[in-house]
């Protein structure tokens, strides 16, 4: 009886692993799509891509690897530009090319780069998945050494500098916001990943010690830069001093309110 129960258990064990294997080694497939119904074809939750042109197989062999990678769903459609920019137009989007890839999330474009450019590819599927800024649209600040920023910190003016760590989510997002902010306010915002940055650089920096009061606290107790405290974290200074701080993660209204209430930034 028991040697039949573990036959029993033995074979259902193989089927799933089969199954298993099966599901594993399902085959890619680029879906070939009406280009008069993309919206309604790729309407779908997660991350898709298209192709602007008829399928080649070097063009398979990299929507394979996104597949692979990143999980897109792939699909193509034979367009002309015109057509494209038709498509891309209510989202804010066009190019000046007719073959390109169309990154849709959720079924909706997000964005578009060139067939060609394979690494400008892999930054935008890894910026829409996973918050990655490119270094192309990169406009806060790492400074290569603690003296720099203390000299920053030192100056008359003030100095806005955020502060985060490595697979940290809200960091990820955070960075979004201070990012826009950065660029759109043609402001200087330092970041410091204290995973990535040089150990003994951080260091200097949080032997700075400023007091972290308890509302940037999540504790609702006030700390000291050398102890832990919450990441994201944004310290305003000023002559050496501590000005202000946003604990985590904010919207952009928010940090535009504290900076204006500075006058960092101007009304």
């Amino acid at each position: 009886m028991k040697k039949n129960i573990l036959l029993l258990i033995t074979f259902a064990i193989i089927i799933i692993l089969l199954i298993v294997l099966l599901i594993s080694k399902k085959s890619f497939s680029v879906m070939d799509i009406d280009k008069t119904k993309i919206l309604s074809d790729i309407n779908t939750s997660g991350a898709s891509i298209l192709y602007t042109k008829d399928m080649s197989s070097g063009i398979k062999n990299k929507m394979k690897k996104y597949y692979k990678k990143y999980r897109l769903k792939a699909y193509s459609a034979n367009m002309n530009l015109e057509e494209i920019n038709n498509l891309l137009k209510d989202y804010s989007l066009s190019v000046d090319m007719d073959t390109v890839f169309i990154l849709f999330m959720n079924g909706e474009p997000v964005d578009v780069v060139s067939a060609s450019d394979d690494n400008k590819v892999v930054e935008i599927i890894e910026k829409h998945l996973y918050n990655i800024i490119p270094e192309s649209e990169r406009a806060y600040k790492v400074l290569p050494n603690s003296s720099q920023f203390l000299k920053k910190v030192n100056s008359k003016d003030y100095t806005v500098a955020v502060f985060g760590m490595k697979d940290c989510t809200y960091c990820d997002l955070y960075l979004l916001v201070v990012n826009k902010i950065a660029k759109e306010k043609n402001l200087d915002i330092y970041y410091f990943n204290r995973d990535e940055y040089d150990e003994d650089e951080y260091e200097k920096i949080m032997d700075l010690d400023y007091e972290i009061p308890a509302k940037c606290n999540t504790t609702g107790y006030s700390t000291s830069m050398k102890k832990s405290f919450p990441k994201p974290m944004t310290i305003i200074t000023k002559n050496g001093e501590f000005v202000d701080c946003i604990k985590g993660y904010v919207t952009e209204e928010n940090v535009l309110d504290m900076l204006k209430q500075y006058k960092i930034v101007k009304e």
